[in-house]
């Protein structure tokens, strides 16, 4: 009897080892999720690693802009949560972490990112004037047009179990301003579903 009883553990343990990390359509759980508010903030790009600007004056030539992507709580499509309801009583028994790759689609597209500076920047771009061409992403050089592009393919991955409900993505300015010293700007994401999300750095100097 107790041979039998530790067979039958054995073979339920095992069952729960197997499919402890159920997945979706023989990938991953597809989620969608939708996009709630933006917040930005003034990098320093003039030492070692971009960080978030700590006072009042940058050199001009090392500012950049982190924008916060704030999303709603992500949804299972409803084949992922059948899966999940079908296997969640052994994986809640077994209490095993997943790590797969999960698809994670935005309900709305972001069909542009406009960069407004709120003061003179150059001669062909003075106050309320979107400077978006004049900066690329950090880590890739490619433009926010790239970005765009990329965010809203149908699907993109992140492995493990966790999703992630804020995104964030710093730009650096490629082209530094000719006029005046104290500059501001205002992030404008305009997404598919006819809503604009917006914020504003706060004013900082742009020095030699």
């Amino acid at each position: 009897m107790i041979k039998r009883a530790t067979l039958i553990l054995t073979i339920l343990l095992v069952a729960g080892l197997m499919f402890s990390c159920p997945l979706c359509d023989g990938d991953g759980f597809h989620y969608s999720f939708s996009h709630r508010d933006i917040v930005v903030q003034n990098l320093d790009n003039s030492g070692a690693l971009i960080k978030v600007a700590e006072g009042q004056a940058v050199f001009k030539t090392a500012y950049g802009i982190r924008i916060y992507i704030q999303r709603e709580d992500y949804e299972l499509c409803s084949e992922c949560r059948q899966s999940r309801a079908n296997f969640g009583l052994i994986e809640t028994a077994n209490a095993v972490d997943c790590f797969y790759d999960n698809y994670y689609d935005p309900l709305e597209k972001i069909v542009d990112v406009r960069i407004i500076t709120l003061n003179d920047f150059d001669a062909t771009h003075l106050a309320n004037s979107d400077i978006a061409d004049y900066f690329k992403l950090a880590d890739s050089f490619e433009t926010i047009d790239d970005f765009c592009r990329e965010y809203n393919k149908d699907g993109y991955i992140r492995s493990g179990s966790n999703p992630p409900l804020i995104d964030d993505i710093d730009i650096l300015l490629m082209t530094p301003p000719t006029m005046g010293i104290t500059h501001k700007f205002r992030v404008e994401m305009a997404l598919s579903d006819g809503r604009t999300l917006v914020n504003e750095t706060d004013e900082i100097d742009l020095i030699l």
